[in-house]
Formats: C-alpha cells, structure tokens, sequence
C-alpha cells in the first residue's frame, strides 16, 4: 500500500517490514471477515479481493456498495 499512495518514495529505506497480508493470510486457521466499500480510493477493493481468495475456510467478504475508506 505504501508504493500504491506514495509512489516514488524509497519506502524500503524507511520501512524494513513490508507488512504483506497476502503473504501471511493463507496460515490462518481461524474464521476471517474482510469488510470493504466498494468506492475506497485509498486502498482498492481488488486488495481485500485478493486476500480472501488467498485465504482458508471459513472466510467472508463483505462489500459495502458506495462507502468509502472514511
């Protein structure tokens, strides 16, 4: 998310961990509920899209039509 808001900024300069969700998603083994509104200009709803693919049962996406990041 870093690179996708500040574009061109050397983030792993400042930031060693890359915080990646999708890289860790996959390992849980409790329930998951994603929320997201489907009109979020700061983080694309194609993350939270992602990350429920990438993760086990029992999971739910919950997309709220029109709500923003706010």
């Amino acid at each position: 998310m870093g690179r996708y808001v500040l574009r061109g900024l050397p983030l792993y300069r400042f930031v060693p961990n890359k915080f990646c969700n999708i890289d860790f998603v996959g390992a849980l083994r409790s329930p998951l509920l994603l929320i997201h509104g489907t009109e979020d200009l700061r983080v694309p709803p194609v993350n939270s899209e992602r990350l429920y693919a990438a993760a086990n049962p029992p999971k739910f996406l919950y997309r709220i039509p029109g709500a923003r990041h706010e």
